[in-house]
């Protein structure tokens, strides 16, 4: 008995590991790459340090917050680093008093300031505030470290997105990735074929001092860039196009005001104060967006993209996720109703690591005990995505499944010609 996958029909679901081809850390990986890089910042460092520890000592007292979610990562951190950015908007501020205390210590002994100078921050709130704000810094240096980081520097090593691309060329692609670096914006940029059937719900404006005309006496700001998007939505239901959908968004989005920018400029700094622009436009007006924690993720805009996500799903029967540790329930959830509500559904998981993903499987990352036929439509290949889109099983197309055989490998996919 087998079972048809249809490659170039497939909805493509990436997480980290699908970029780990290109260069690009997994999220393990880049959380031992941003401490290594901030090392030479002491607050950073012993902001970042805090928090981990702090983390660290919640997990080994009460366990991952309900869930089974493995080893910590940055996105933890920085949503844990995010949430003491904002202390005094927290209704909950008097139960971490003693954190706060501890941070204080910390963050003063760090500084190496005299006693003096911190007398005038011998109020709580005034105390909090100072911590925000040095918080802040701490996460501008995160972020800038997270943007050079993910930042593609070498087209060739992306080649084995192609083929994936192509696809569009074919049939309408969705491609969801939850992965902030920018590997299929750079490939697309380079192919004219493929630029101008892909778009990713932003509209190009050529002219950002009317976008921006509070930038317009600001030297070096964002009137000089003429790669800017805005998000709007812009997406098309026209025949072979190619649909990326960045769910927790990039190194190259970023909030101006109420209003999600996307910057393609490869030398463009992450933060106007980089720029040398007044800080009257940075204060509060400027911060990239990339979503780490739950909060984030269901903002209005994620909550938008799952959406759309939701809609993909109900038109397609099957779905190729490659690289993602199951690691996200809000996504999982939509992943288990189209398996349990559509029964053509057929799931592909790729991943150099079938037992990890097994574990992630059997831990409760998908519920379909309820579902036996389900479960039975879930397939496993054992592979990297470079060797997967090499093969000719991919290029193709159109393959069989062994039932009965979740552990599969590329040679093991039967052509269907």
């Amino acid at each position: 008995m087998m079972t048809k996958f249809d490659f170039n029909t497939a909805l493509y679901f990436l997480g980290a590991g699908a970029s780990c081809d290109a260069g690009m850390p997994t999220a393990i990986q880049l959380e031992a790459r941003i401490r290594e890089a901030i090392k030479g910042q002491p607050l950073t460092v012993a902001i970042y340090d805090f928090v981990k520890g702090s983390i660290e000592t919640h997990i080994k007292e009460y366990g991952y917050y309900g869930e089974s979610r493995g080893t910590l990562d940055i996105e933890d951190i920085i949503a844990g680093i995010r949430s003491l950015s904002m202390l005094s908007k927290s209704l909950t501020l008097p139960f971490f008093s003693l954190n706060v205390e501890e941070l204080w210590h910390i963050i003063i002994t760090t500084h190496g300031y005299n006693k003096h100078y911190y007398e005038r921050f011998d109020s709580p709130p005034t105390k909090v505030q100072f911590i925000e704000n040095c918080v802040r810094q701490a996460l501008e240096s995160i972020h800038t470290c997270l943007i050079d980081i993910l930042r593609t520097t070498n087209i060739e090593k992306l080649q084995y997105l192609l083929p994936l691309l192509n696809k569009g060329l074919i049939a309408p692609l969705d491609i969801f990735t939850l992965n902030f670096d920018d590997t299929i914006e750079s490939l697309v940029d380079t192919r004219p074929e493929l630029k101008k059937i892909f778009t990713d719900g932003f509209k190009e404006y050529t002219d950002t001092s009317m976008l921006f005309p509070s930038s317009r006496n600001i030297p070096g700001a964002f009137s000089r860039h003429h790669n800017c998007y805005i998000y709007q939505d812009n997406w098309s239901d026209s025949a072979s196009r190619i649909n990326l959908y960045k769910e927790h968004g990039s190194i190259d989005y970023c909030y101006i005001g109420r209003e999600i920018i996307k910057i393609r400029e490869k030398n463009y700094p992450p933060y106007p104060s980089l720029l040398g622009t007044p800080k009257s436009f940075q204060k509060g007006n400027y911060s990239p967006h990339v979503i780490f924690g739950k909060a984030d993720k269901l903002r209005l805009e994620g909550l938008h993209l799952l959406h759309k996500l939701r809609e993909s799903l109900e038109s397609k029967n099957y779905v190729c996720v490659v690289g993602y540790s199951f690691r996200d329930s809000h996504i999982n959830i939509h992943l288990e109703e189209w398996l349990i509500n559509n029964k053509n559904a057929v799931l592909c998981i790729v991943t150099p690591d079938i037992r990890s993903a097994l574990t992630s499987l059997r831990n409760g990352a998908f519920k379909l005990q309820a579902s036996i036929s389900a479960t039975q439509r879930i397939f496993l290949i054992e592979s990297t995505f470079a060797n997967l889109t090499a093969s000719r099983a991919f290029q193709n197309g159109i393959v069989l499944l062994k039932n009965g055989s979740k552990w599969l490998t590329i040679d093991s996919l039967q052509l269907v010609v």
